[in-house]
Parts: structure tokens; sequence; C-alpha cells
């Protein structure tokens, strides 16, 4: 009893602090050497993660980019901003 109480409490109490990240995803079928394709890829996912932050309301700093190869190698970056 005493654990289901603890878990409860602490599921309630994650579930009020805000979101600290925000992101989106794309998953190419197969490998694209087609920048003009990468670059509408870019696009697509910076135009979403863009209408979600305002219709949240939610200001931003960081910008991060993380690229999965099919290998499951990752290459990530980030560029801090004044916030937005």
């Amino acid at each position: 009893m005493k654990r289901e109480l603890s878990e409860s409490f602490s599921n309630a109490h994650l579930s009020c602090l805000p979101s600290r990240s925000i992101g989106s995803e794309s998953t190419f079928g197969q490998d694209i050497q087609d920048t003009d394709k990468i670059t509408e890829a870019f696009d697509s996912i910076i135009e979403d993660v863009h209408e979600r932050l305002q219709a949240q309301k939610m200001l931003f700093r960081t910008v991060g980019i993380k690229v999965r190869l099919e290998d499951f190698e990752n290459f990530t970056r980030k560029n801090p901003h004044e916030v937005h």
C-alpha cells in the first residue's frame, strides 16, 4: 500500500511539470542522397515544432538536431540562442 501511494504521488507530481523539450522526427524508408528532399524534411519538422511551440505559448532557447543513420550511428548538434 505504501509503495502504491508513493508511485501515485510521483506520477501525479510529474504530470504537473511543464515540458522541458518538444520535438518531431521523420524516418526515410531508404537512404536519401537528394539534398532538396532532406531540406524539405527539415523544413517540415521545423514548421511542426514551431507551430506546437506557438500553440502552447512556449519559449525556447536551445535548438538541437539529431541525425540517425541506418546503422543507428547518431550525430547531434545543439545551438543556444537568446530566448524566443
